[in-house]
């Protein structure tokens, strides 16, 4: 073969490439004529008709709902959501981007990344954290037993200092005068309390079943719950010689509630190991 034939030869086939090239990018822009754009239709089971549905990525999001067929944005708050925004949702703590109760995660474990616990308090030293201690004074009595069944004690602080922690003190405040809330029920008739402010010496203490003796002084820092100036002992609003610890003159003293005994075995429940008398210890 010639030099002229090589050369024809070399011609054509950059020709049909060229050629080939131009026809691919003719085609390739026309295919987009060939799309089918309409919707299809709903398609048919045993449930009834389920309409098209569009594809979208699932994602842990604070807004947005899907309406329709579009999937609407994600708030990029991440707090933007009635768990986070409404403090009396579960926990207030978790309005300022925190959790005082770990419990709360239970939500969406997710969102754990974005909290933080708060420091909580041990008020009984015993490595256990009041939010996970079932009793926090360590008195032996389930918190939520004393909370709600009218018992008091929870408070394991030592008011006066005399080195009785409060639940076990009969006095916590060293005023003379046995704590607890006032008792109603038991009447008021404040006429027998000298002007020296002291409960006769005959009557029976509660608890020891013995006579406080002379110097047992009637309350010296009584309450005022509805800050009307008149403390609650003086239900006849005469004034500080008003008092009465011993209302029906039974020569107890009976203004005041005294600890539980659930069991009824003589034992205050601050002091019985076993509250409930089922045979197991109450720390066990």
């Amino acid at each position: 073969m010639d030099e002229t034939s090589s050369r024809t030869i070399r011609g054509r086939r950059k020709s049909n490439s060229a050629i080939a090239v131009v026809l691919l990018m003719l085609m390739s822009t026309q295919m987009y004529n060939f799309q089918d754009f309409e919707r299809d239709d709903p398609e048919e089971s045993d449930w009834g008709t389920v309409p098209q549905r569009t594809a979208y990525q699932q994602m842990n999001q604070a807004s947005g709902p899907v309406s329709g067929g579009t999937q609407g944005p994600a708030s990029e708050f991440v707090f933007n959501q009635i768990s986070f925004t409404d403090p009396s949702y579960h926990d207030p703590a978790s309005f300022y981007g925190k959790v005082s109760d770990p419990a709360a995660l239970n939500l969406d474990p997710g969102y754990g990344f974005f909290l933080e616990e708060t420091q909580t308090e041990d008020h009984d030293n015993d490595g256990i954290d009041d939010l996970n201690d079932l009793d926090d004074d360590n008195d032996g009595i389930n918190d939520l037993i004393e909370r709600f069944d009218g018992c008091y004690g929870t408070d394991p602080f030592d008011h006066d200092n005399d080195g009785i922690l409060d639940e076990f003190d009969w006095d916590d405040d060293n005023d003379g005068i046995l704590e607890g809330p006032i008792d109603y029920t038991q009447g008021a008739d404040p006429k027998n309390v000298s002007a020296d402010r002291y409960v006769d010496p005959s009557t029976v203490h509660p608890w020891t079943g013995t006579p406080v003796g002379a110097g047992y002084r009637v309350d010296q820092n009584p309450m005022d719950h509805d800050n009307d100036g008149i403390t609650d002992e003086d239900t006849d609003g005469t004034g500080r010689g008003s008092y009465d610890e011993d209302d029906d003159n039974d020569g107890r003293i009976d203004q005041f509630k005294w600890p539980c005994d659930f069991d009824g075995d003589g034992l205050q429940d601050y002091f019985d190991l076993d509250d409930d008398g089922d045979g197991v210890n109450d720390l066990w």
